[in-house]
């Protein structure tokens, strides 16, 4: 099921299913990859509780073997509505036997949409309703239009000098340790299809939490901020040549080299106690 809401600058559409938004109009205009499966059949859905793959599908928790696909199961989970007025909605997701197959929590997810002037902004709050510790990772993963690629470019803060992972094309891991690519004291990333060709840009340790697509022919785009995540990872598939970009804030990754396979090791994880929530917060603000 769609849900609308909507103001003067901006109209958009969020799926029950993953609550994800499904489309951005802004002055009427989309901003958003339509889900057009030639190129990848989604447009913006959340990562939970994993982000990216595990090694061979599969994990050790608390000493038992767990599957689980590629960046979890709440992008395909359906959502409840919480509430929904003109200009905002939240929707909730609460673990189920199901889930509990997965992944041994209990936990409800809230997400929240809400339009002012000429942004989006969303709150994704993940309360641990386990009598324990629960660990777990999150990620974002919207699609950005960018139609004629070689006219865009992504701008940071300030210039970076980082370690990109090596993604592994066979299993989907991630290589930190022997990694040949480098970021060396760049701020802007002009689009380039051939970038992506080993899959994503993967940068760890982020010490920044915005990003910016600009239309270098228009000098239109979106400011994208996000909050509590420390990682990134940008991704457009290949070799098709698709019209969009991907940004990705991360708190955690797929399955790194040195994982020894066990959930409560991985990378960047929020433990939350018993009764205990967090919040991520992040903006679309267009121009």
């Amino acid at each position: 099921m769609l849900y609308t809401i909507k103001n003067e600058k901006l109209y958009v559409e969020i799926a029950t299913k993953g609550a994800e938004l499904k489309t951005i109009k802004y002055l009427g205009e989309n901003q958003l990859h339509d889900s057009n499966p030639t190129f990848w059949n989604r447009s913006a859905p959340l990562l939970f509780p994993i982000v990216g793959k595990l090694l061979d599908g599969k994990c050790l928790i608390k000493g038992k073997e767990y599957k689980m696909n590629g960046h979890g199961f709440l992008r395909d989970s359906e959502f409840e509505l919480v509430e929904l007025l003109e200009d905002s909605i939240t929707l909730i997701f609460s673990s189920n036997d199901e889930t509990l197959k997965l992944y041994p929590y209990s936990f409800n997810v809230l997400v929240t949409y809400s339009l002012n002037d000429d942004q989006v902004d969303s709150e994704i709050k993940v309360i641990n309703l386990t009598d324990e510790e629960m660990p777990f990772n999150l990620g974002l993963h919207p699609a950005f239009l960018a139609p004629n690629f070689a006219d865009y470019k992504l701008v940071f803060p300030h210039p970076i000098t980082s370690i990109i992972g090596n993604v592994n094309l066979k299993n989907g891991t991630i290589d930190f340790l022997e990694t040949t690519k480098k970021w060396e004291n760049k701020q802007d990333l002009p689009l380039n299809h051939q970038d992506y060709a080993e899959d994503a840009l993967v940068f760890d340790n982020i010490d920044f939490n915005n990003v910016t697509l600009i239309n270098t022919k228009t000098n239109h785009g979106v400011s994208f901020t996000f909050n509590n995540f420390t990682m990134l990872g940008i991704w457009s598939p290949y070799p098709v040549e698709a019209p969009f970009i991907c940004i990705e804030p991360w708190r955690g990754c797929a399955d790194t080299t040195e994982n020894d396979g066990n959930f409560e090791n991985k990378r960047h994880l929020v433990r939350l106690q018993e009764d205990e929530s967090y919040s991520f917060t992040y903006s679309f603000k267009f121009f």
